[in-house]
């Protein structure tokens, strides 16, 4: 969700919903993200599905709380870095 920390619940029960029932119908059984774009109507719209977790994402973390380790390669997108 991130970094949208100001969508109401109900919303981000519904984008959580939708990224659950994508996925399995998509028989989608490993790690990723879900990505959506919501208007400020509060609409939604699908973007992507990346079969990975973003270790740049601000929130991986907080969201999956696991601690993710980086490649020292791509430390440079570390959210302790900005």
């Amino acid at each position: 969700m991130a970094p949208a920390w100001t969508l109401p619940m109900e919303l981000r029960t519904k984008l959580h919903a939708d990224a659950v029932r994508l996925t399995a119908a998509a028989k989608y059984k490993n790690a990723g993200t879900v990505e959506f774009l919501v208007d400020a109507e509060g609409r939604y719209y699908f973007i992507e599905v990346n079969p990975r977790i973003q270790a740049c994402s601000s929130d991986v973390n907080v969201n999956v709380n696991v601690n993710v380790k980086v490649n020292p390669r791509i430390q440079a997108c570390s959210s302790d870095d900005v």
